[in-house]
């Protein structure tokens, strides 16, 4: 993603993660989920864990196409300093791990109140609308969490738009393989105990209901220039917040930024205007405006905040918490989304018209869950028969509940044991470290000394393949002790190499590196390590301690 990202799947300075399940199709709905390299990451084992920044759907859309865990929380639970922002009503942390137990000692870690925030984050500082501290609403240990009972005699609430229901509304994809998979969820729910009611989903409805063409939310009594401020006024104000507070020299503030390179277009359909509501694309002309007449204004002191909030806020309470209650529903649980788009919908015409489809466009719920602050956990439910990559199940519910909803999640997610690790990032040997059961090392044992001392590299490239003829040499040894041996493994792209030859403590590793040359349409605008060669030495001694080190090889 661009550094000021504002939405969807967009490729920026370093290109774009793409799917390690099925690289036909994108790993994020195409027009919400900037998150998207943080569910690759997450997904392909790069991490244990993610934190992705969701506006509208852009953490729950990548959790759901990588297999992965995504916890959207009520509004500030998770304290978002630091978090790049986009509509601040909107913006939330959403951790991304592979299990529930993963989630569970992530929150432990991270929920809790963050007095020190001040403008950063919005919900907490402005004055309109009170919120319960973090600290009121997390339990003691997250694990405590983990009743694989949860779900037993629960009255789940079923959208019918989102599970393919003819005639239902708003109209919604749901493509056959996902309806599959629903229907063996919902065996799997009602095996927990549950009881599954199809219904309507007044949230969604009201939310998404057109008044006029373009409109792009629908809230009672929002204040009726509201929309252009939080699309414009609110999102230029939060960026040059967040830019004075990052102290970055280079770009200081919003003025100081060129604005034709936040959102580059480099592929052709890559372009807001083709896929966004004119109620809701971003204006960065009429933004640097804002900004430079903002004097000492905040985002709280913009003409109709404070109607706007409690606008918000009334209408979660009416169209879900109440509808919930007066029907005694505990949870709304639904398909994170209908169907997938396709990889090239950013520069094939007939394919972007295709993403466009609600359900693929973004998550199921789109925005009105964001903005509306309801909470959710999205867990996998399984893989496309056809298509064989991921789809999410989400479970949302009222405000400040997301204790319940994480011990619901939980219990499916035990339970029906949907994840399937992607094939083209799989388990290597190096995945697992063996412990030694005699003798483990100690802190105070010396761990080998590695040194890469110079590195010669010729070019002997082919009309088809990159080659790089390599010669290494550096020094490696135990300092604690001259008796002591040390192993040094080199691997070359991931693959074992010849072993090194040894002087002494001088060692030399040569090597003949090969690959077909990539053919890329729209290339990184920057150099990024998938276009070099990466050599990875590891020494280990004898005493169990290791030592490593690598380098990029263009």
């Amino acid at each position: 993603m661009p550094p000021m990202a504002d939405g969807g799947s967009q490729r920026g300075l370093y290109g774009r993660s793409e799917s390690p399940y099925n690289q036909k199709y994108m790993c994020t709905a195409y027009a919400s989920g900037s998150s998207y390299g943080c569910g690759v990451s997450t997904t392909a084992g790069f991490a244990a864990f993610g934190f992705a920044g969701e506006s509208v759907t852009s953490g729950r859309s990548p959790a759901s196409n990588n297999a992965l865990v995504a916890y959207t929380p009520s509004r500030s639970v998770i304290p978002p300093r630091g978090l790049w922002p986009l509509y601040p009503t909107c913006d939330q942390v959403v951790p991304h791990t592979r299990t529930m137990e993963d989630l569970f000692h992530v929150l432990n870690v991270i929920v809790a109140d963050d007095d020190d925030a001040g403008n950063a984050d919005f919900w907490r500082s402005q004055p309109y609308v009170s919120l319960p501290r973090a600290s009121n609403i997390r339990p003691t240990d997250y694990l405590a969490l983990a009743d694989p009972n949860a779900l037993r005699n629960k009255r789940i609430a079923v959208p019918r738009c989102f599970i393919g229901i003819a005639g239902a509304k708003p109209e919604n994809a749901c493509s056959s393989g996902v309806r599959a998979l629903w229907d063996r969820a919902r065996k799997d729910l009602e095996g927990l105990g549950a009881i599954v009611i199809e219904t309507d989903f007044p949230l969604f409805g009201n939310y998404t209901k057109q008044d006029f063409p373009g409109q792009g939310m629908n809230v009672p009594n929002m204040p009726q220039q509201w929309a252009a401020r939080e699309r414009c006024d609110m999102i230029a104000l939060s960026w040059d917040n967040f830019l004075r507070e990052n102290g970055d020299k280079n770009i200081p503030n919003f003025t100081s930024v060129e604005l034709d390179k936040i959102h580059p277009h480099i592929a052709p359909m890559d372009d807001p205007s083709q896929h966004t509501e004119s109620q809701n694309q971003v204006r960065y002309e009429d933004m640097a405006a804002v900004v430079k007449s903002r004097g000492n204004s905040g985002l709280v002191d913009l003409p109709g905040c404070k109607d706007a909030l409690q606008a918000l806020e009334d209408m979660r309470k009416r169209d879900l918490e109440d509808w919930m209650t007066e029907n005694k529903y505990d949870v709304v649980v639904f398909p994170t989304n209908g169907d997938i788009a396709l990889a090239d919908s950013d520069e094939n015409y007939d394919s972007m018209v295709d993403a466009l489809r609600d359900g693929v466009k973004y998550a199921n719920g789109g925005r009105s869950l964001k903005h509306l602050g309801v909470p959710c956990i999205t867990v996998p439910m399984g893989n496309l028969a056809e298509e064989k990559m991921p789809v999410g199940l989400s479970f949302c519910g009222r405000a400040y509940e997301d204790s319940t909803l994480l011990s619901y999640a939980y219990a499916y997610e035990v339970a029906s044991k949907r994840r399937e690790s992607p094939p083209l990032a799989p388990v290597l040997p190096s995945d697992k470290i063996a412990s030694l059961t005699s003798n483990p090392p100690t802190p105070d044992m010396a761990a080998p000394k590695l040194k890469i001392a110079s590195i010669t590299v010729v070019n002997d490239d082919s009309d088809d393949s990159d080659i790089r003829v390599v010669n290494v040499a550096g020094t490696c040894h135990l300092a604690s002790s001259s008796e002591a041996s040390v192993n040094l493994e080199v691997f070359a792209n991931g693959e074992p190499s010849p072993s090194v030859t040894w002087e002494g403590n001088n060692w030399v590793w040569k090597g003949r590196l090969s690959r077909s040359k990539i053919i890329d349409r729209y290339p990184a605008l920057a150099k990024v390590p998938r276009d070099q060669f990466m050599v990875v030495f590891v020494a280990k001694g004898d005493n169990g301690r290791s030592a490593g080190s690598f380098t990029l090889i263009d």
